[in-house]
């Protein structure tokens, strides 16, 4: 438990420890590349629930954001934060991020490919961070992944909500 913040209705706290913290863990943990101020992000899926978390925490820390999400959902994150929406329906989202980050973004959240977004790896500048929310049902061939990220010189990170830092991430 920990404390709820004073201006949050009961639903908004309720909807905050799986998707918030997933998402807030997903940037800020230490051994996941700890996004600071100033660094570039994209985060796939901005408009569910763990990247709409995301985006607004990026925002807030001063990070440049780009999101993807489909086209009525563009104006929505948008209002989260992000300088970039990208279209994932009709939009080349390698060719956009590469377009608006060229060399490629420092830390990727990837809330929902399970990281079978084409370009993936792409789209990481060396020295970067991939994080993949894991899925039951949709992740890649993460040794494969995960070897080919080292290869061009990209941690690449899946991720499972870390329960042991629930109370302290929350505060945060």
């Amino acid at each position: 438990a920990a404390k709820a913040p004073k201006k949050a209705s009961d639903g908004e706290v309720a909807a905050i420890p799986t998707a918030g913290i997933t998402g807030y863990q997903g940037l800020f943990r230490e051994d996941v590349g700890a996004l600071k101020a100033g660094q570039s992000v994209l985060i796939l899926g901005a408009s569910g629930g763990i990247g709409s978390f995301s985006v607004g925490y990026a925002h807030a820390v001063g990070a440049k954001v780009a999101g993807t999400a489909r086209d009525v959902n563009l104006d929505y994150i948008r209002s989260l934060g992000t300088d970039l929406a990208i279209d994932y329906k009709n939009e080349d989202v390698a060719a956009a991020v590469l377009r608006w980050a060229p060399g490629g973004v420092d830390h990727v959240l990837d809330t929902g490919t399970g990281g079978n977004q084409p370009g993936l790896l792409d789209m990481v500048k060396p020295g970067g961070h991939l994080v993949i929310v894991a899925t039951y049902v949709n992740d890649a061939d993460i040794e494969k992944l995960t070897a080919e990220g080292k290869a061009k010189g990209i941690a690449v990170h899946y991720l499972l909500l870390d329960l042991a830092t629930l109370r302290q991430d929350l505060d945060a």
